[in-house]
């Protein structure tokens, strides 16, 4: 074992080339340049320690992505293709929101204003990727567009997006929907709606436009009920007795006298 006490010049074995050590001065923050004259002129980050870099590589772009469309993280390299797995749209009928994510959680795609003119031609240009929207108005539609582009389109009904944004007035806005439908649509355990396709939306369109009309005939044979109960006509709630029988009361009108 070495003696504490013993120096460069009594070890035998020690290297004669061997750079002196550094005084523990040099180790304080922040250290000196004159100290460290092999990074002088390198680009340092702010304690002065070097940054490594890469020929081969090319710059880092802190805003957008090298074909200008979307906007990315700083860790995103010119010449790389971006990962994105999982994208979270939040619908409307002239802005939309998107916020998308790796596999590892990182958010590499955040545009919470983008026009409906632009939306389409958006989603085109990311690469095949696992999307998530809302089961609203028009969803279908948008699902139907995105698969076209090679995308896996997921619809997923409002309620269960609600325990994913957050609360308070932070989580109020197209920006925070778009995360939080992001977040439910990863869930192992989440349940989803099934997109629509125009021949399945057009059945379903024709029964719901004759629930529509039938409600607005019931609603309007009780009114006409109603209004003939104020004459003393007391009506059943048939549609026939209605439409054949409208003037056979059940009790003797007022203005007919004793019976």
């Amino acid at each position: 074992m070495r003696s504490p006490s013993c120096t460069a010049k009594s070890m035998p074995n020690e290297d004669p080339h061997r750079a002196a050590p550094l005084p523990p001065s040099a180790f304080a923050r922040p250290c000196s340049r004159a100290l460290w004259p092999c990074i002088a002129g390198s680009p340092t980050n702010e304690r002065d320690f070097p940054v490594p870099s890469d020929p081969h590589k090319a710059e880092i772009r802190q805003q957008k992505c090298h074909d200008g469309n979307v906007e990315i993280s700083s860790t995103h390299l010119k010449g790389e293709v971006m990962t994105i797995d999982h994208v979270g749209i939040d619908l409307a009928k002239n802005v939309f929101a998107l916020h998308g994510v790796n596999s590892s959680g990182v958010v590499l795609l955040r545009q919470p204003k983008v026009a409906r003119a632009k939306l389409n031609a958006l989603v085109a240009s990311l690469p095949p990727c696992t999307i998530g929207i809302e089961a609203c108005s028009g969803a279908h539609h948008w699902a139907r567009s995105f698969a076209a582009h090679g995308h896996t389109v997921k619809l997923i009904a409002p309620k269960l997006v609600s325990p994913y944004r957050m609360s308070g007035k932070q989580g109020k806005n197209d920006a925070a929907d778009a995360a939080a439908i992001c977040e439910a649509l990863q869930r192992p355990n989440m349940r989803f709606v099934p997109v629509k396709s125009e021949d399945q939306q057009s059945r379903l369109l024709i029964h719901r436009a004759r629930q529509g009309f039938v409600a607005a005939r019931t609603a309007t044979i009780n009114r006409i009920r109603g209004l003939l109960t104020e004459f003393g006509f007391v009506l059943p709630q048939k549609a026939d007795v209605v439409r054949h029988h409208p003037h056979s009361p059940r009790h003797s009108s007022p203005r007919d006298g004793p019976s």
